[in-house]
């Protein structure tokens, strides 16, 4: 269970999560009420009763009726308006701006589902634990919120998505150093998520054609159709014709190291260039060359 963490803001790991969940606007009582990670990761049973202990401790207080209305559905707002006397017609700005004008005590009434915000004391903790809440956020990049905050400390002036990058860079190092392929490989689609989350899409299809040369080079070779996927992404969004695909993938698979030799590095290229031009006929013909590549994948493939 996570929650036997504490930040080094002085709060339990589940505070921090409700703080980020505060911030969505449906807490408490979402319409399609609470997930179940917070028994399952946290051991909370009673939701309520923790946002209760968050907004007792300062953290966060329910939105006014003013601060409701942008969050109002058109039905919603109509339903106000009639309650308090206002005109009922116009599109939602103008339902919006006729209820902001209704005295305070009077809308309160009218709109009693109220959702928590943070208070200056929550916001504050929210954005001090911003590296705790990205580390749980993204289990794929691999860096525990322990870690994360063992980074931070460390390096207090640095970004936390950089030094993110540099753990996973160095472990890289390390592992192909050891030659752990395996670790090596699953870093980098660790590194993966990470730059793909910040749409450097550059960056991210360079960690794919690495994890892609480590499929094809292991000791069970083989092709894996959520990578070629990726790479298509990737490689659309980057605008890449096939002979640029092939001219990339080639600069970055001379050379590299892998569990073994088995497929040329010019043909690793080749293929990733086919796979991204949805060619598949031809790959087909290039694997010819390489029986011992699972070739299931083309079932799998779009």
């Amino acid at each position: 269970m996570q929650d036997d963490f504490v930040t080094k803001s002085g709060m339990r790991l589940s505070d921090v999560m409700l703080l980020e969940y505060c911030t969505y606007g449906s807490y408490p009582n979402p319409p399609n009420g609470y997930p179940k990670v917070w028994e399952s990761s946290y051991g909370i049973t009673d939701v309520n009763a923790a946002l209760s202990s968050l907004e007792e401790r300062g953290y966060i207080r329910f939105k006014t009726a003013k601060e409701m209305l942008p969050m109002l559905t058109v039905p919603q707002l109509k339903a106000a308006a009639a309650a308090v006397g206002v005109s009922a017609k116009g599109k939602k700005a103008d339902l919006i701006f006729a209820l902001s004008n209704v005295p305070d005590s009077e809308l309160e009434q009218a709109i009693p589902n109220r959702k928590y915000r943070l208070t200056e004391k929550g916001d504050a903790a929210h954005k001090s634990n911003a590296h705790v809440i990205f580390a749980v956020q993204h289990t794929g990049i691999n860096v525990s919120p322990e870690r994360m905050e063992e980074l931070v400390a460390e390096n207090p002036k640095i970004p936390f998505r950089d030094l993110i990058w540099g753990e996973l860079n160095s472990r890289v190092d390390k592992y192909m150093y050891s030659r752990a392929w395996g670790f090596c490989r699953n870093n980098c689609l660790s590194m993966f998520y990470l730059v793909y989350g910040e749409h450097r899409y550059d960056v991210a299809f360079s960690q794919l054609v690495e994890i892609f040369y480590y499929d094809v080079n292991s000791k069970s070779p083989m092709i894996a159709p959520g990578i070629v996927e990726l790479m298509q992404n990737c490689a659309e969004r980057l605008s890449l014709t096939e002979e640029e695909t092939f001219e990339r993938a080639k600069r970055l698979t001379v050379g590299t190291a892998a569990e073994r030799d088995y497929v040329d590095e010019i043909d690793v290229a080749g293929i990733i260039a086919l796979l991204v031009a949805k060619r598949y006929e031809f790959v087909r013909a290039v694997l010819k060359q390489y029986p011992e590549i699972d070739q299931s994948f083309f079932e799998k493939l779009r």
